[in-house]
């Protein structure tokens, strides 16, 4: 599966970019040669993605247990999932490949819109588009501001 993301020019190509899921040469591979119209950054995010090390739940049955921000399967140490915020994921992706964010931010929103057949009113800055918009500290990386229908609710 992860060659057919190479071989097929318009397959969406779904990438959890918390350097876990996926190693930096990987992200790097991705996010370098192909083409950003067709990747999209998920989060795959469970429950516990908030939380502190420590938390423990169960899911299908199974007990994951969260330690170093990493949900693992107690039984095993499986990865049970993803802690990723969006958010952390574009930092790390902007940090591993250095490409400027005018051209990541597509792949955490239009993309996605696009998709879903929403593309003509969500996942762009632009007039004419819905105002739902998270705007993320440069330093910290976590949301400063959330807009939703161009109203500040954060």
């Amino acid at each position: 599966m992860v060659g057919a993301g190479f071989l097929i020019d318009d397959l969406d190509t779904e990438v959890i970019c918390d350097r876990i899921h996926l190693c930096d040469d990987m992200l790097r591979l991705i996010f370098t040669k192909r083409d950003l119209a067709h990747v999209q950054m998920i989060t795959d995010s469970l429950r516990c993605s908030h939380c502190k090390d420590g938390y423990a739940f169960e899911m299908g049955g199974l007990k994951v247990k969260l330690e170093k921000g990493e949900a693992r399967l107690v039984e095993g140490g499986n990865l049970a999932g993803s802690t990723l915020w969006m958010a952390k994921g574009l930092k790390n992706v902007h940090d591993v490949t250095g490409l400027p964010l005018s051209k990541l931010v597509r792949t955490t929103s239009w993309n996605q819109a696009i998709e879903h057949g929403w593309g003509k009113r969500l996942g762009k800055v632009e007039k004419g588009f819905v105002a739902d918009l998270v705007v993320i500290d440069p330093k910290s990386w976590k949301p400063s501001a959330v807009f939703i229908d161009g109203v500040q609710r954060i």
